[in-house]
């Protein structure tokens, strides 16, 4: 029997915050004296996060992804990858580097990519003391970004740092995925291999 292997690739750029921001921004924003933009640009240092996406985007994104749409078109749907792509690392694509946005449409039109979903910020939302709610939300609108920019309703799901628990698993299934990735760690598989796949607890995930 031959076994496949299919590469995962994760794509994110956080939004980086200023070294140094006065304090009473936020109390000024919390007494209604600053609007929401206002408050982000003087939190968030926009330049430096459209250097450091310009850079990676000459050194990594584009040359990568050339490199696997070579792979693609000499071995036929004989090659497959996935791709699990931030809805914050779209949004800077789209403003700072619309062509790094179309050479990862380009692979993914090819249908030898499977896109899959996750939190639209890259978060940590799942750990929120209050429940899932939040996560949830994120995670339904990165799946409409995926319609939205690649015309492409994703079936799979990674939570960020693939973290998982029964709850999570079986909220997602609700949400009609089929597949989580997660990650194999030995003191929760305990005598288990990480090399099978496995279904979630009360749930057909």
């Amino acid at each position: 029997m031959v076994r496949s292997i299919v590469l995962m690739f994760e794509v994110h750029q956080p939004y980086r915050l200023k070294r140094r921001f006065p304090l009473n921004l936020l109390k000024n924003y919390l007494e209604g004296r600053l609007d929401s933009l206002e408050l982000m640009k003087s939190l968030f240092d926009h330049d430096k996060d459209r250097k450091i996406f310009l850079r990676v985007s000459k050194k990594c994104y584009i040359p990568t992804t050339r490199i696997l749409l070579n792979l693609i078109e000499e071995l036929s749907t004989k090659c497959r990858i996935s791709l699990s792509i931030s809805g914050i690392w779209i949004e800077q694509a789209k403003k700072y580097s619309p062509e790094t946005l179309d050479v990862f449409t380009e692979i993914v039109a090819t249908g030898c990519v499977d896109l899959i979903c996750q939190t639209y910020y890259h978060s940590l939302a799942s750990l929120h003391p209050d429940g899932l709610e939040e996560f949830l939300e994120q995670v339904m609108l990165h799946r409409g970004l995926m319609r939205d920019i690649f015309n492409y309703d994703p079936i799979s799901i990674e939570n960020t740092e693939f973290l998982y628990n029964n709850d999570i698993a079986s909220s997602v299934y609700r949400l009609g995925f089929k597949t989580m990735l997660t990650e194999g760690v030995e003191r929760v598989l305990g005598f288990r291999s990480p090399n099978y796949v496995y279904r979630a607890y009360d749930c057909d995930l």
